[in-house]
């Protein structure tokens, strides 16, 4: 086992142990709330667009400069999804959770509309964006992307066992997500320095996002509800919403030039 993965397990444990003190993301006894429920409530309790990055962003006049940089480290994460979601459907085998992942996937591809496929959308973005990159030898810009793609892959890729964990942490990237999609969908409409046509990936997850929510509804009736099994869902849902946190923080230093603190939060 590389020292990677094994990081990785090490992480999966400590979450686990979390969870058992973390009173945002425990169901009640006898409470009738599914873990979708809890995860779905959290994330919506502290949504994602909290983060100082998003908030100084919509403080201020539209800057390309702080979209480029935004974007071009979402894009290791687009390209991967479907190869994501591929691996770990044929790791279940639930089959309504495989049609889950299939109707993912199936949106990433476009629907069978080769124009509309994600990752190339979201690479004519970042092309359309590239006059106004980040180009300094002082940092590396593609830094926050790179790492998260990195610890991704071992959630996705790494073949752990406890599928539950990638579960719960699918739920809370598919809600935060689509939070971070309506946000950057507003921004795309407050500029007027490009086409809106180059936002096509950011508005096209506008519209699928509440259909992505949808696919909860069958994920609610596949998660445990109690017992360990639970408490690895929430622990990946709290991973997850950890790690995009920490993504955020790196993209504010990049585009910002300073590390965000409670004071610009």
């Amino acid at each position: 086992m590389s020292s990677y993965l094994v990081r990785f397990t090490d992480t999966f444990k400590f979450f686990l142990k979390m969870i058992a003190t973390d009173s945002s993301l425990k169901i009640a006894s006898g409470s009738n709330s599914t873990a979708e429920d809890i995860i779905v409530e959290n994330c919506n309790k502290n949504p994602i667009t909290q983060h100082p990055f998003f908030k100084r962003l919509r403080a201020e006049e539209p800057n390309l400069q702080t979209y480029w940089t935004y974007f071009v480290n979402f894009e290791p994460l687009t390209i991967r999804v479907p190869d994501w979601f591929a691996s770990l459907l044929l790791r279940v085998e639930d089959y309504q959770l495989k049609g889950l992942l299939s109707s993912i996937i199936y949106d990433e591809l476009g629907r069978g509309d080769l124009t509309k496929i994600h990752c190339n959308l979201m690479s004519r973005l970042v092309k359309g964006l590239e006059q106004w990159k980040v180009d300094s030898a002082a940092v590396d810009a593609l830094a926050p992307g790179r790492k998260l793609a990195e610890e991704f892959d071992q959630l996705y890729l790494g073949h752990l066992e406890e599928e539950l964990f990638v579960l719960g942490s699918i739920v809370a990237g598919e809600v935060y997500g689509g939070q971070m999609a309506f946000f950057m969908a507003d921004e795309a409409r407050r500029q007027n320095q490009v086409e809106r046509s180059v936002f096509d990936w950011v508005f096209i997850h506008e519209e699928i996002e509440p259909q992505h929510a949808d696919v909860s509804e069958v994920m609610a009736q596949i998660l445990p509800t109690s017992g360990p099994g639970f408490d690895a869902v929430m622990a990946g849902a709290k991973w997850k919403q950890g790690k995009f946190w920490q993504w955020l923080d790196e993209i504010y230093t990049v585009a910002y030039g300073v590390a965000p603190t409670l004071a610009s939060a």
